[in-house]
């Protein structure tokens, strides 16, 4: 049954300052058998131990969190012209994978994003699952414009809030939903696919209620020993 899995890579991006994350979230990931490769764009000399793992150190060093936020489609589009990834997870570098998600890719879509369902939320872009081809293309390109118009509107520039990179994203995807003018987009659930929550009890409380695969360790929350035993054993 394994060998008929869907065969996917996995692109993130990890800065100096979420450094020791390379420790903690990849580990996870390569343990999946339909996992290929990881490509991870950093701004600093990072090294990893495993041929599965490239590692592209192009990213300009800032510590400042929007920029860092902001360089998703910067590098989406950057990725997709460099390599022949047909089906890959964008994925932020503090997400634990739990177990297999190749099945998400059963499914038809140019792009599966989490969080879509949730009223008065913007959808959430540290997970996103994606099929590399010109509806995509088309995506990031305006995904890039969006954002400069959010900046300039001075829309989502506020550090640990909503950012106008996930404002702008989550306001195509939504529009794309209902009217489909050009993108097939395909709402994943947030709960298995990119369990989160601002506050830890909260977090605790509805990992223990729910079926998950992806595990989003925000607030750099891998650090917490405990809170990492806790959950994972």
């Amino acid at each position: 049954m394994q060998e008929n899995m869907n065969k996917f890579s996995i692109l993130t991006i990890c800065t100096e300052n979420y450094g020791d994350a390379i420790n903690f979230s990849p580990p996870s990931w390569l343990r999946l058998k339909s996992m290929e490769k990881i490509y991870i764009y950093s701004d600093f000399d990072l090294q990893y131990p495993d041929d599965r793992v490239i590692i592209l150190n192009e990213i300009k060093k800032t510590d400042d969190w929007l920029e860092v936020v902001g360089l998703k489609p910067e590098i989406l589009n950057r990725f997709i012209r460099t390599y022949s990834v047909v089906d890959f997870v964008f994925i932020d570098i503090d997400c634990y994978i739990t177990d297999d998600i190749s099945e998400v890719f059963d499914n038809d879509f140019d792009i599966a994003p989490t969080r879509m369902n949730v009223k008065n939320v913007s959808a959430n872009n540290g997970v996103f699952f994606c099929r590399n081809n010109n509806h995509l293309i088309q995506f990031i390109q305006e995904w890039m414009l969006l954002q400069t118009k959010y900046i300039e509107k001075s829309i989502g520039v506020k550090q640990y809030a909503p950012s106008y990179s996930q404002l702008s994203f989550s306001e195509i995807l939504h529009r794309e939903l209902h009217n489909k003018t050009y993108l097939n987009v395909f709402p994943l659930s947030a709960s298995v696919y990119n369990n989160e929550a601002d506050l830890e009890d909260d977090w605790l409380k509805k990992i223990k209620h729910t079926k998950y695969k992806i595990l989003h360790f925000k607030g750099r929350r891998w650090r917490n020993e405990e809170l990492v035993r806790k959950i994972l054993g």
